[in-house]
């Protein structure tokens, strides 16, 4: 399901682009994935040689 809090631009950053809430991840983790691919899509052009490892962590600890 959708939740208005689910995510929100918050720009180009290093920390990631979008906000999550916890409930929105643990209800529909294909939304969630789909969000990561966006996000690394987007970053890919301007930061190739980076990767924001706490992001990938916030799915770990789901």
């Amino acid at each position: 399901m959708w939740y208005s809090d689910s995510f929100a631009p918050i720009g180009n950053s290093d920390r990631g682009f979008f906000y999550f809430s916890r409930k929105q991840i643990l209800n529909n983790s294909e939304f969630y994935d789909k969000i990561i691919s966006a996000y690394n899509f987007k970053k890919s052009w301007y930061k190739l040689y980076k990767t924001d490892i706490q992001f990938y962590r916030k799915k770990e600890d789901v």
